[in-house]
C-alpha cells in the first residue's frame, strides 16, 4: 500500500531560490483507439497541470493542459484535448495514403488514379 504524504508536508518543505518541488502522479486513458499515459503534477503553490503521450502508434504527440486550480480540471482538459484532437490526427495521417490493392474514392475497383496525370 503506498505511503500517503500529508498535503501540508509537501507545501511546507523549503527549496532553494530556483528550484522547485512538484508532486506527480501517473494515469491512464483508454480510448478505442489507443492508450495515454498521463502525467499530473501539483505545483508547491497548489497549481495543477496535466501532460498525455500515446503508448502506441508510431508518432509521438504531447497533449497538454493549462496551469490551472484543481487536480480535475487539468486531467480533463487534456482528456478533452485528447478527445478533439486525436481523431483529426488519425484522419490526417491515413489521408492519401492507400495500397495498390485498394480502391480509391472516385475509381471503380481494380483502376489506381494516377496523380501527377493531366485530367
Amino acid at each position: 500500500m503506498p505511503h500517503e504524504v500529508p498535503p501540508h508536508a509537501f507545501t511546507s518543505v523549503r527549496v532553494p531560490s530556483g528550484c522547485s518541488l512538484l508532486r506527480k502522479e501517473e494515469y491512464e486513458y483508454r480510448t478505442a483507439h489507443n492508450r495515454y499515459r498521463i502525467e499530473l503534477f501539483q505545483e508547491q503553490s497548489g497549481a495543477w497541470y496535466a501532460v498525455a503521450v500515446p503508448l502506441e502508434g508510431e508518432r509521438l504527440i504531447v497533449y497538454g493542459s493549462p496551469v490551472v486550480a484543481s487536480a480535475a480540471d487539468a486531467l480533463q482538459a487534456v482528456v478533452d484535448k485528447i478527445t478533439r484532437e486525436s481523431p483529426l490526427l488519425e484522419g490526417i495521417a491515413g489521408a492519401g495514403a492507400f495500397r495498390k490493392d485498394e480502391e480509391q474514392p472516385g475509381t471503380e475497383a481494380g483502376e489506381h488514379r494516377d496523380e501527377g496525370a493531366a485530367r
